[in-house]
């Protein structure tokens, strides 16, 4: 996306849903829902395995495309590959979890 459609979608985010920019990877099923009614179905569709492409690269993972898949899921499936390629990493997710339910109460809604 270009800057201008980058910034329409952080400002739609933020009025419709009050999701600030920083906040976007603890809300993606917001984030998801705010594509699909401004952008439409199919165009949410396209975006959310933009996106996902861009996750993969980063994690140095292969995108392997799924028609019902969104972001929501590309994520999911990003974050299960990844910890298993890096246990270390893994094991420092699951002690970040731990501490921030210790913080937040035992719920840990807001733990991810």
């Amino acid at each position: 996306m270009g800057s201008t459609v980058r910034d329409a979608v952080y400002l739609a985010l933020l009025t419709q849903f009050s999701v600030a920019r920083e906040d976007v990877a603890q809300h993606l099923d917001i984030f998801q829902t705010m594509l699909e009614n401004n952008f439409g179905p199919r165009v949410a569709k396209v975006l959310a395995r933009a996106i996902a492409k861009r996750v993969y690269l980063e994690l140095h993972l292969t995108l392997v495309e799924q028609p019902a898949f969104g972001l929501l899921e590309y994520v999911r499936e990003a974050k299960s590959k990844f910890l298993k390629m890096n246990p270390r990493e893994a094991e420092k997710v699951d002690t970040e979890i731990g501490a921030c339910r210790e913080t937040n109460g035992s719920g840990g809604e807001d733990c991810k």
